[in-house]
């Protein structure tokens, strides 16, 4: 399979397409075959080398967290999710490896894509959609008819944190 790697902490020149073995799977987790990935500003910030700290310096490194795909395999273990299913999730930060023709993961690490979403549009939405979730849900605590300000609303999380400003509920979210 195809994957981005990245030997070195750079800018995007530091960055390879290499080739390497289709990954097995354990009991527990699933094969995802990637069909898209979005790069969020964290991806670029860990591949330049300003999250080292926390990615740690052992090479080689892969890149992409949001990604959206269909289970080739499951594990014996997994109860949610079978083959064939349309599914979008994300992976370690600071680990990365979205930006693969496959990925494994783990049941906790993906959702279902919902039907009338592109997997171009599913790609997008976990690092952004979850982070405004918890602003507005645990950080801000948004109820309905409350007002709220919400500075830089045309980035990525303002987006997503003003549709839930709009539709706040005191129920809790599906996923």
């Amino acid at each position: 399979m195809k994957k981005v790697i990245y030997n070195q902490f750079g800018d995007e020149r530091v960055l390879e397409l290499a080739e390497q073995a289709v990954p097995a799977i354990q009991n527990d987790q699933l094969l995802i075959r990637v069909k898209a990935v979005s790069i969020n500003p964290l991806d670029w910030k860990v591949y330049g080398g300003e999250m080292k700290l926390m990615s740690g310096s052992r090479f080689p490194k892969s890149l992409g967290i949001d990604f959206s795909g269909m289970v080739e395999q499951a594990g014996s273990q997994v109860t949610r999710f079978k083959e064939g299913d349309a599914v979008m999730g994300l992976l370690d930060a600071f680990k990365g490896g979205a930006l693969a023709e496959y990925v494994v993961v783990t049941e906790k690490d993906i959702t279902r894509k919902p039907a009338l979403v592109s997997f171009e549009q599913a790609a997008a939405l976990p690092v952004t959609g979850l982070s405004a979730l918890q602003i507005m849900d645990q950080l801000a605590a948004v109820r309905p008819k409350q007002e709220v300000l919400i500075n830089g609303a045309s980035g990525g999380i303002g987006v997503f944190a003003v549709q839930i400003a709009k539709n706040a509920e005191p129920t809790s979210r599906p996923w």
